[in-house]
Formats: structure tokens, C-alpha cells, sequence
């Protein structure tokens, strides 16, 4: 008889509202600093709109995210997220 396997499920980690705000607000003031526009930070990996999103609260960026958005941005990936965080 074969022998069922559990797998276990990953969970995310649970991030609130509040920090995901802090981080999209955070984003948003890098790129208006340096005059730059959603579609300016996108490219086909990440388009416009969920730059929109992240910068709103309603994504939270992955590490893959950040490091593009910090690339675009020219500046260091930890300058991504609000010095308090």
C-alpha cells in the first residue's frame, strides 16, 4: 500500500495594513523625490499598476519586488522600506 504524504502548507507572513501603508507611502516619496513616474519604476515584471498597488497598501512586495523597485530607483534595496520599520 503506498503511503499517503502530508505536506505542509506555506503561510506568508502576516503583515497589517498599517506597515504595508508605511512601506507603499514610503516607496511613493522615494519615487516622487526623484521625479519619477509608476510607469518610469515598471517594466513587463511589474507593471504600473501594481507599482499603484504597492504604493497604495494593497500589495505588499515581495523581496524580488523591492529589489527591482530599488534598481529603478537607484538606491540601496534596505532603502526601500521606512527607516523605523
Amino acid at each position: 500500500m503506498p503511503r499517503s504524504r502530508r505536506t505542509a502548507k506555506r503561510r506568508s507572513p502576516s503583515v497589517d495594513n498599517d506597515t504595508r501603508k508605511r512601506i507603499g507611502q514610503h516607496i511613493r516619496g522615494l519615487r516622487e523625490e526623484r521625479r519619477m513616474t509608476q510607469a518610469s519604476v515598471a517594466d513587463p515584471a511589474f507593471t504600473a499598476a501594481f507599482i499603484s498597488m504597492v504604493e497604495s497598501g494593497r500589495a505588499l512586495p515581495s523581496m524580488k519586488s523591492l529589489l527591482h523597485i530599488a534598481r529603478r530607483l537607484r538606491v540601496p534595496i534596505r532603502q526601500t522600506l521606512p527607516p523605523d520599520l
